[in-house]
């Protein structure tokens, strides 16, 4: 992915909702997300992650290590624990 983002504007926003292959983008687009700080709106579905040897826990994690913090969750009564939601994150704040 960041190979392809190359040559194409900076992202203000990425959706990711292919079925449990979200940390595989993650990955392939670290150096963008990194860069670039998107709003990012990420799909949760806890038995496609599972399917592709991935979690929950763990893609929120790998998200949140590149500097960034689930600010909803959508619907707005999910809870972590759901088999399938969506989740905003946004950019932590660079500390002062």
């Amino acid at each position: 992915m960041d190979e392809l983002l190359k040559n194409l504007p900076a992202p203000d926003f990425v959706k990711l909702d292919i079925e449990g292959h979200e940390a595989f983008a993650i990955i392939g687009m670290a150096g963008t997300l990194t860069r670039h700080k998107p709003i990012l709106f990420v799909e949760m579905n806890a038995g496609a992650l599972a399917a592709q040897g991935h979690n929950v826990e763990g893609l929120r994690d790998m998200i949140e290590h590149l500097g960034y913090y689930a600010a909803a969750l959508y619907p707005p009564e999910a809870t972590w624990d759901d088999l399938q939601f969506d989740v905003l994150f946004k950019s932590k704040p660079i500390p002062e």
